[in-house]
């Protein structure tokens, strides 16, 4: 079941901006964002070697 969280918040710069669940075509995106995460800190979830999953598992596998 995906969920689907939409909610708008306002900056203190004045703009809007919109914080949504990630879809099926943001499964790429998402997996570039995890494995750039991973390079930045030795005390994450995983390393980045280890992310070796691909867009079409992650779009299969969504839920």
């Amino acid at each position: 079941m995906l969920l689907n969280y939409i909610r708008i918040i306002n900056g203190r710069d004045g703009k809007q901006y919109i914080l949504r669940s990630p879809k099926t075509l943001d499964a790429e995106k998402m997996i570039n964002y995890l494995k750039t995460i991973a390079k930045e800190t030795e005390y994450g979830f995983s390393y980045p070697e280890e992310l070796d999953f691909s867009t079409k598992y992650v779009i299969n596998n969504w839920s």
